[in-house]
């Protein structure tokens, strides 16, 4: 009685679901964030090493443009804004 039940029905075959290229893994995503976070230091770095000379040039008196100064500070401290 089953195999006559069974025998009715359509069968379907069950697919892999395909893979999204659009949508990325979680270590891509977290070695995009890494690189992102890296690169974001680094820049970071070299903005308080450029503050930091021209202050030392402000206080031995080679710079003299104190907005120059106080601006490359602000950038120091908000690099993405």
């Amino acid at each position: 009685m089953i195999d006559k039940i069974i025998s009715g029905l359509p069968i379907q075959t069950i697919k892999e679901p395909a893979s999204n290229p659009g949508v990325a893994t979680p270590y891509e995503v977290t070695s995009s964030f890494s690189s992102y976070l890296k690169n974001a230091l680094n820049e970071v770095n070299q903005l308080q090493g450029a503050a930091d000379k021209m202050n030392q040039g402000l206080a031995t008196g080679q710079v003299q443009d104190l907005h120059q100064v106080m601006m490359l500070r602000k950038s120091q401290r908000l690099p993405w804004i």
